[in-house]
């Protein structure tokens, strides 16, 4: 999910994936080692999302968004949104290079 509410700590969006809402925390996890590579959890937690991101959301080269209550199998949303478009950067920094330019081609070859 990415919204919880707050003052009842029921979830308000069961939808998750790799754009909004979403892209910055994995963006971070990454950056944090990247500047505090002594710390060794942001990695660890990092490694474990990209598997599950890679694994979970991933349909050849289109990564889809996965309801919390039907899961991605069930449903898999395809939708390209724009914040999206970090992902294969990320893949890049991290050193997945053939993945990255998979992704760039997917989202770049989307329908209008």
């Amino acid at each position: 999910g990415k919204h919880i509410d707050i003052q009842s700590g029921a979830w308000t969006e069961t939808l998750s994936g790799i754009g909004s809402n979403s892209d910055s925390f994995y963006e971070y996890l990454a950056k944090q080692f990247f500047c505090f590579y002594e710390d060794a959890d942001f990695w660890t937690l990092f490694v474990s999302v990209y598997t599950g991101i890679f694994v979970e959301l991933r349909r050849g080269d289109w990564y889809v968004d996965s309801d919390m209550q039907a899961g991605a199998k069930a449903a898999g949303r395809r939708v390209l949104e724009s914040l999206m478009a970090f992902y294969p950067g990320l893949q890049v920094l991290v050193g997945e290079h053939a993945p990255a330019a998979r992704s760039l081609n997917a989202f770049f070859m989307a329908p209008p």
